[in-house]
């Protein structure tokens, strides 16, 4: 006891000590000190027992809600400094969460779509009619045509301006319920980037074509034929794409 002498000193003759424990771990000592001694009483032995273990308890319970606390905080940390979209809805379609991301691409202020249907706020009305069928056999069959895929879509923003999306979505259970997480990335530049590219091969390729011809006759309206000929090729293509 290496507080025996300080103990002697105050006049401390008698002490009782009782584990605090959470299941089988013990977390700590609680230490009582008296002026006298008492002889062994298994009520109180029982009664310390009791409280030691309830003790235990209630750290356990301010831990996990700690834990909870810090991983709610966490969560909430990664949503909001998202560089996409992170749109979470319930199973009824009502938007629960709203990150910065979604309120610069889509012009919604988060406090302005708590609580309104998701499919009114970002989903072109041509589009509707299979997000809502799609929500109603989730919730019936557990099956999802795109829960846990990367697709490509259009997405509307304040106004009713649409715009090609990248979407990916997961399902998570809570208490039963499920709710949805939707991650959204506007592909605006992509798509871009792809037709200038697509425009080049194609000019490249009319070029070609052009130059073959030019090359490959002796003749005058031969040399026009064929490039003509190339010229209607690559127009065709360029109307189709249209």
């Amino acid at each position: 006891f290496l507080r025996q002498e300080a103990a002697r000193e105050a006049g401390l003759t008698g002490a009782v000590f009782f584990p605090v424990s959470m299941g089988l771990q013990v977390l700590g000592v609680m230490e009582f000190f008296g002026p006298s001694l008492s002889p062994d009483d298994a009520d109180l032995v029982r009664t310390l027992q009791t409280a030691g273990y309830q003790i235990g308890q209630f750290v356990r319970r301010e831990r996990a809600q700690e834990e909870t606390r810090h991983s709610e905080a966490l969560k909430s940390a990664v949503i909001q400094s998202a560089l996409d979209c992170v749109i979470i809805m319930d199973r009824d379609g009502l938007v629960r969460e709203w990150n910065p991301a979604a309120e610069q691409t889509f012009r919604y202020r988060r406090e302005d779509v708590l609580g309104r249907a998701m499919a009114d706020l970002i989903i072109p009305p041509a589009l509707r009619e299979a997000h809502r069928k799609g929500l109603e056999r989730y919730l019936a069959t557990g099956e999802g045509t795109v829960i846990g895929k990367r697709i490509e879509t259009t997405a509307m923003r304040a106004g009713g301006v649409e715009f090609p999306v990248e979407v990916a979505v997961t399902a998570v259970v809570e208490n039963g319920a499920p709710s949805f997480a939707a991650y959204i990335r506007d592909i605006t530049d992509r798509k871009r980037e792809e037709v200038r590219q697509q425009e080049q091969m194609r000019i490249a390729a009319l070029t070609a074509d052009i130059g073959s011809a030019v090359t490959q006759n002796d003749r005058l309206p031969d040399m026009l034929q064929q490039c003509a000929e190339a010229l209607v090729n690559h127009l065709d293509g360029a109307f189709a794409r249209i």
